[in-house]
């Protein structure tokens, strides 16, 4: 729950006002505005670095994978939508954008796994 519904939910129980409610979570989103736009042009940043690191031919790349694997995530098998392609060995780790390192993932495995190996991440499921 984020911070401005928990202080709605706490007001609201205290019987406050609606229309101070309304102020007072007019205000907190005030204060909380620049910190907002912080986070988010931390993720563009980012996002645009990630891009940059692609190669030049991975639209190519990702539609030759997503041919060759039918659609299908590598990890638990269902079919992928939206489809991410993963990295099986993460670059962080030493990983490549070679075909054979690349697989089909669906976006709830392929963000679970995030920068671990196959083994570790099915390693982490199971404790």
């Amino acid at each position: 729950m984020s911070v401005i519904a928990t202080a709605l939910k706490h007001m609201l129980a205290a019987g406050m006002d609606p229309d101070a409610i309304v102020a007072a979570v007019a205000e907190m989103e005030r204060e909380m505005a620049p910190a907002v736009e912080r986070a988010a042009e931390k993720r563009r940043e980012w996002d645009l670095e990630r891009k940059r690191k692609l190669p030049n031919d991975w639209h190519q790349l990702r539609f030759m994978v997503i041919d060759r694997d039918a659609c299908s995530c590598a990890y638990c098998g269902n079919i992928a939508d939206p489809v991410h392609i993963d990295r099986i060995i993460p670059l962080s780790r030493g990983g490549t954008n070679d075909p054979p390192n690349l697989t089909v993932s669906c976006s709830s495995c392929n963000l679970e796994k995030a920068a671990l190996t196959p083994d570790e991440w099915r390693a982490k499921a199971c404790l």
